[in-house]
């Protein structure tokens, strides 16, 4: 796909007496990384007016190929509220933070240089010359983990506590800003994003769940609770969902591997950034923290599960009374009420889903081109990998366990 009139784009970013003179654009990610959209590196040529030149590295982010991509991820309204996501929020919400001398509370973030949804002026819908234009994290040094082993504990903890302050700062500004935050914020993510998963789709994931069910003698008598269980997330996550107005904040709603990058310097892990916010709404932190730690830390990390989630709520009390905002309500125990609400209303069954995504082996999801219906993004049993099988019975043994299913 070509991008057209990216120079509009750049109106509000360039200097005064600088101008763009050339960009060239490339394909990013392969298909399969990224069923949502299509990503393209963009090296911007800048001139000012002695004709010195610069390069400034950047990626676009485009709409998916319409068809049942663009319906499945309703692209009409997520890609707005990915805009609105990097123009609005989270300049409201780091903007909160200098108010308490924080210089940047959310540095987590890539930064955005410019978005559009269309290029006709009588026009307020997304089509295809929507584009978001950021940073080029990768030409900074930043990478995606393996998805099919995930992050270590230093990363884990890093992006957990990463989350805390996502959620906490969104409390602390919708406590202490309730008009704004209703206007500003509310009111771009307030709706949730509603699952279109049919059943043949389900059906064909359950036929393969039980299938790697057979591979683990001991879980069998779990089939009937996963069976229940994954219902019932999916059921959950294809209807419209109101969270507990206390705990209610930002949430990511869909934070994996492939939409987390770190950058280590000298092996030593220095930060992230958290990628791909369509789906982000007005919902339950505790969900951002079970799918995260389940899909994605290494499994051997699963043990520890108590121990991240007590680490989670650590930070995320500092970061409402950094904010100045009252902890008490805040419970231990209230924060995993909400950690197990989310596990079995919708985690456990989103989790199951996403074994097919995350574990397909690479080269071997349907080109996004192909995709004619959604059970195309359903692969095959032999197309995934071997992890996938383990990391299904990890998150199946654990969440027995616990009482989620």
């Amino acid at each position: 796909m070509e991008i057209r009139h990216i120079e509009q784009l750049l109106e509000s970013y360039l200097q005064k007496d600088e101008r763009l003179v050339n960009f060239t654009q490339d394909k990013l990610l392969s298909a399969g990384e990224n069923y949502g959209s299509t990503m393209l590196k963009v090296n911007l040529v800048i001139e000012d007016k002695n004709g010195k030149q610069k390069i400034i590295k950047c990626v676009a982010k485009l709409v998916p190929p319409r068809g049942v991509l663009w319906d499945m991820f309703q692209t009409l309204s997520t890609f707005k509220k990915e805009i609105s996501v990097y123009k609005t929020i989270v300049p409201l919400l780091n903007q909160f933070g200098k108010e308490h001398n924080i210089k940047c509370i959310l540095p987590f973030f890539a930064e955005h240089y410019n978005s559009r949804v269309t290029l006709n002026p009588n026009s307020n819908d997304v089509d295809d010359d929507a584009i978001i234009l950021m940073e080029n994290l990768q030409e900074k040094g930043y990478k995606l983990e393996n998805r099919f082993v995930g992050f270590d504990k230093n990363a884990v903890i890093m992006i957990i506590k990463s989350l805390a302050t996502l959620h906490a700062t969104t409390i602390a500004y919708k406590r202490a800003k309730p008009e704004e935050f209703q206007n500003k914020v509310l009111a771009h993510i307030g709706k949730c994003f509603v699952s279109k998963i049919n059943e043949q789709t389900k059906k064909l994931q359950l036929d393969c769940f039980m299938k790697f069910l057979e591979n683990y003698p001991k879980l069998h008598h779990l089939s009937e609770r996963m069976i229940s269980g994954y219902r019932r997330g999916i059921n959950s996550l294809c209807q419209n969902r109101t969270p507990n107005e206390l705990f209610g904040t930002f949430i990511h709603g869909d934070l994996w591997t492939n939409n987390i990058l770190t950058k280590t310097i000298n092996e030593n892990l220095t930060s992230i950034k958290l990628l791909d916010f369509q789906v982000a709404e007005y919902g339950n932190p505790g969900r951002d923290v079970i799918f995260f730690l389940y899909t994605s830390a290494q499994m051997e990390l699963l043990q520890f599960v108590d121990d991240f989630l007590l680490i989670y709520y650590n930070h995320f009390i500092d970061t409402l009374k950094t904010l100045n905002c009252d902890s008490t309500p805040f419970t231990f125990d209230a924060f995993l009420q909400q950690v197990g609400d989310a596990a079995k209303e919708t985690e456990f069954g989103r989790c199951l889903f996403f074994i097919h995504p995350v574990f397909t082996e690479k080269g071997k999801a349907v080109e996004l081109k192909d995709i004619k219906t959604r059970a195309d993004i359903v692969p095959s049993l032999k197309d995934i990998h071997p992890n996938g099988q383990i990391r299904f019975s990890l998150i199946i043994e654990d969440f027995a366990k616990r009482g989620w299913i």
